[in-house]
């Protein structure tokens, strides 16, 4: 089974914010978000609701950035190993 390597912190990706080239900080996957409940149900469930499809098929795990100077957010697909 693979797993995420930022779920982990067996990695660290860096990634700079379009709107004012700050470093962005990396807050965690992105369905953590979607309600209270959401970080602690299983991976295989929330991925169903991550945006992206096919998620447990391709083992994709989809990450929130926030820029701490101006507040943009993206999301970032990160490749499970």
């Amino acid at each position: 089974m693979k797993s995420c390597p930022l779920c982990n912190g067996l990695e660290e990706f860096e990634t700079y914010c379009t709107n004012c080239g700050n470093h962005m900080e990396n807050v965690g996957r992105a369905v953590d978000y979607h309600s209270d409940y959401s970080p602690y149900l299983d991976y295989q469930i929330t991925n169903t609701v991550d945006g992206i499809d096919t998620s447990n098929q391709n083992n994709i795990c989809v990450h929130l950035f926030i820029c701490p100077n101006c507040s943009h957010d993206m999301t970032k697909v990160i490749e499970e190993i």
